[in-house]
């Protein structure tokens, strides 16, 4: 689920937008890391629709637009498939925006000239000069 497109964007929006956690990305940005992960799985891109955590919900709200037809039926249908598709990434995302957190922060102390010291007994790291 997770690419280098989501990786880059997830970059762009700590380093250039500040963001320092997927919870408080707007739902805009939200939906679009979760297009560009849902892009990511390509074939498998099945499973955002059918593994979500209602899936009888797509089917429901597809069937009643199906027989209705109508501009509401369809924002309903549309709302609750991306509803379902950020619910169902939201977990992989925000852990892989707290990995690039981390690993950014670490880029940021060794290019300011810190080094990581290990504890051996704790394994906590120790930054130094």
């Amino acid at each position: 689920m997770i690419n280098r497109e989501v990786t880059t964007r997830i970059d762009e929006l700590i380093l250039d937008d500040g963001y320092i956690a997927y919870d408080k990305l707007t739902n805009d940005l939200k939906e679009e890391l979760t297009a560009l992960a849902i892009r990511a799985l390509g074939s498998d891109a099945l499973e955002v629709l059918t593994e979500c955590n209602d899936p009888d919900e797509n089917i429901c709200d597809l069937i009643h637009h199906l027989l209705n037809c109508n501009n509401d039926s369809a924002w309903r249908l549309a709302d609750t498939l991306r509803d379902n598709a950020v619910d169902y990434c939201a977990k992989s995302l925000a852990n892989h925006f707290e990995e690039r957190m981390k690993d950014l922060e670490i880029d940021r102390m060794i290019a300011g000239g810190l080094k990581p010291i290990i504890c051996h007994r704790t394994g906590e790291t120790r930054w130094i000069k």
